[in-house]
This record gives structure tokens, C-alpha cells and sequence, in this order.
């Protein structure tokens, strides 16, 4: 069967929101009459680099210097651009705090919040602190190669004594695993996404009663630490939308060109961070992924997207993330570290496995628990054993987000 997309590759067409600009929507088969006019704005996102210093807020000089025509940080629950009149801003009313699904009420635990608000601390490494819309991609492009080498246009106050600079100061999962191993002390409540994995239990006709008396009467074990690292999914394309604003009275709308791998979700999470915005009013016109594998399954960027779209205030807005910033900022595979423990009888039968899996959950819940889940399900692989005991913690920190990826915690075990 010939592939559906083969001519238009063949050919050059602009299948992917990478693509597209404001003229190429004219003429689209899924765009009707509408005419998007010759002009496109860019949006580009500033990210902390640090997760020990407060954020203070863009040096308006540097902004100006570097020709944005807007630049929006988030104050309380506004979200304002400092290069506007001071008399008169513009601002806008979000709901910043970002749970997926709906996970918990307590929004500290489980999830993050889409800007740092000015005067407080990032809570994980490449957190968003500030927008900036540049009206000439020239302009854009400069400034995306300053963000890059840790752009002047954003001031921090100074690091705190002897504080980590970064999630890699730290070996999180290791050394976690470490200390439960060592105390028999499973990692604490405060310290990881939800609870505890559990499976255990025994199969019909096991030689023993109990994974300890197996271990005690087994002819000779073998024990095994295994380590993976994060993982990006690399997808040929790094997400990237267009998208423009329309009033349907007295509501907004918002129409996305997006590559996107749940759609009905990211509607609902744009409306819901959105305010005036209802999910009906949110249209996604879906493009060629470039590639997904769970790295965009439930991605916070097609919310930037909406909000970049929001403050181009009906001019069409294109972000773009380059791989650099697709590598910080992506759903990652999430790093392991386990200790597998086996009882075997002296004929090689296996009486028993004790298996601890730590995972690094990086800094929103994510989907860490039911990759858990999955995972200490699958941590006996396809062997028959007498007995098991598996448990496994994913962790919390200011790393990378984890999340859906091909796999989902069976490749870790």
C-alpha cells in the first residue's frame, strides 16, 4: 500500500507546523477562505538556568536592545509585558498551576507552575521565566542564539551559600537507592510521586513459603545493579506551532497549526490555563508529528503555543523550539537505577526474586506513576519465578520532566 505522505514529501510541501508562516495558510484545503495576511510574529521563551536563585525580572534595556516588541513575565496570576506602558500594560489572567489530569489538589507536589513568578525561585532547571515576541525573524534568530549562551536579558539574585546549582549536583536516584538499600528504608513520602510499587507473591507449588525462607535455603544467588540514563525521544522534528487569536464575541479563539499526539487534552489544558477561553473555542489543526514515541503525548508546549498566540493579539505567532531547546525542555524516558537479587535452587530453578527500582520522576508527576506501575509489573521479565518482591519509587526533583515515552518503564527493567 503506497504511503499517504509520500508525494508531498516527494515534492517539498510544508506538511509540518515547523513549515508554516502566516502566507502559507491561504490556499490550505483545512483552511477554507480564511486569509492569515503576509506577517508572522515569533515567540521566543527564556528558561532559569538555575533553581537556587530568585528570578528578578528582564533587564527591559537588553530587551529593547535585542528589538522584542513585547516581553511578558508573570506576575501573581497576570501575566504582563514590561516593554508596554507602565500606565497602561498589557496583561493577561492565567491559571499558572499545571496538573495533569487533575492528579492532586496540591499543586506543590505534584505538578509545576508554566512561569516562575518574578521574585521567586525556579523549581526545576529550564523552568519558563519570560516571553518575547520579536515582529522580524532576523531579530528572533539573534535572540534565540543569546538565550542559548545564557542571554543577559534575564537578572537573578545571587545563589544562596553552598546551595546546588542544578539537579546534577546531586545523584538522585542512586544515591537513593543506595540509602534504601542500606537502612531498609523506603524513600520517603515527601521525596517521591505517589506510592510505593508493590508485587509480590508466589506461584502454585513454590518450595517455600515466604521470599525470605527462599533466600535462606537457595543453593547460591546473584545479584545485579543495572543503570539507565534519561532519554529524549529525538523525533525528527522538534515541536513547533502557528497559530493566531479571533474574538467569537465575547469569548477568544484560538486556532493552532500543531503536531500533537492528544489533541483533546492539549484543548482542554489551553482553556483551562486561559482564562475567556472555553475548549470549543480552541481549534487544532493537527500536522504531520515528524515523529512522537510519547514525547508528545500530553507536552506542555502546545500551552506555550496558545499563550505566545494570546499576546500576538491577532497577528499570527509562530514558536518554535530548536533541538537545544527540545532537548531541555521534551518529556524524557526516565532514568533508572535497580538492584536485582536472585535465589536460585542448585539445579538453576529460580526460587526468588527481591528487586528495588528507584526512577527519576525528574519535576512533574507526569505520568511517573503508572510508568511505575508498569515497570515493577514487568520487573520479572518472562521467567517463571517462585517468588518475587518488587518494588519500586519514582522519585521528585528539579530535573527533566519524565514521562510518556516508548516503553513505558519496560525498557528501564
Amino acid at each position: 500500500m503506497a504511503r499517504i505522505d509520500a508525494l508531498p514529501k516527494v515534492l517539498g510541501c510544508k506538511i509540518f507546523a515547523r513549515d508554516l508562516r502566516a502566507p502559507d495558510i491561504k490556499g490550505r484545503a483545512d483552511a477554507g477562505d480564511e486569509d492569515w495576511g503576509l506577517t508572522t510574529f515569533h515567540a521566543l521563551l527564556l528558561r532559569s538556568p538555575y533553581c537556587d536563585r530568585s528570578f528578578d525580572g528582564v533587564d527591559l534595556d537588553v530587551a529593547k536592545g535585542l528589538q522584542a516588541t513585547k516581553a511578558f513575565t508573570r506576575y501573581g496570576d497576570r501575566f504582563i509585558d514590561k516593554l508596554a506602558d507602565p500606565a497602561n500594560p498589557e496583561s493577561y489572567e492565567m491559571d499558572f498551576a499545571h496538573l495533569l489530569f487533575g492528579q492532586s489538589k496540591d499543586r506543590t507536589r505534584d505538578g509545576v507552575d508554566l512561569f516562575v513568578d518574578v521574585g521567586t525561585t525556579a523549581e526545576y532547571v529550564g523552568q519558563p521565566v519570560a516571553m518575547l515576541l520579536f515582529d522580524d525573524v532576523r531579530h528572533y534568530l539573534d535572540a534565540e542564539r543569546e538565550a542559548v549562551e545564557n542571554s543577559p536579558v534575564l537578572r537573578f539574585a545571587r545563589p544562596a551559600a553552598d546551595s546546588a546549582t542544578s539537579f546534577e549536583a546531586t545523584d538522585v536516584i542512586s544515591g537513593a537507592l543506595d540509602r534504601w538499600l542500606g537502612t531498609g528504608i523506603e524513600p520517603a513520602e515527601s521525596k517521591r510521586y505517589g506510592s510505593i510499587r508493590r508485587y509480590s507473591g508466589m506461584t502454585d507449588g513454590a518450595r517455600c513459603s515466604t521470599v525470605d525462607k527462599a533466600f535462606a535455603q537457595a543453593s547460591f544467588t546473584l545479584n545485579l545493579r543495572t543503570e539507565t540514563p534519561s532519554v529524549d525521544p529525538c523525533f525528527l522534528e522538534p515541536e513547533a506551532a502557528l497559530g493566531r487569536l479571533s474574538n467569537d464575541g465575547d469569548r477568544l479563539r484560538i486556532t493552532l497549526y500543531l503536531g500533537t499526539q492528544s489533541s483533546e487534552f492539549d484543548r482542554k489544558s489551553i482553556a483551562k490555563h486561559v482564562k475567556r477561553l472555553r475548549a470549543s473555542n480552541v481549534e487544532i489543526r493537527n500536522c504531520h508529528l515528524g515523529g512522537g514515541f510519547g514525547g508528545r503525548d500530553f507536552s506542555l508546549f502546545p500551552i506555550y503555543a496558545a499563550i505566545a498566540v494570546l499576546i500576538g493579539q491577532g497577528t499570527p505567532v509562530r514558536l518554535a523550539w530548536d533541538r537545544y531547546a527540545q532537548f531541555l525542555a521534551g518529556t524524557k524516558r526516565h532514568a533508572s537505577c535497580i538492584d536485582n537479587t536472585l535465589a536460585l535452587a542448585s539445579n538453576g530453578d529460580l526460587l526468588a526474586l527481591r528487586s528495588r527500582q528507584v526512577f527519576d520522576g525528574g519535576s512533574q508527576k507526569d505520568l511517573s506513576t503508572a510508568v511505575g506501575k508498569l515497570a515493577a509489573l514487568s520487573g520479572g521479565g518472562a521467567y517463571r519465578i517462585e517468588h518475587w518482591d518488587i518494588r519500586l519509587a519514582p522519585l521528585r526533583n528539579n530535573g527533566p520532566l519524565a514521562g510518556s515515552m516508548r516503553g513505558f518503564g519496560v525498557p528501564q527493567v
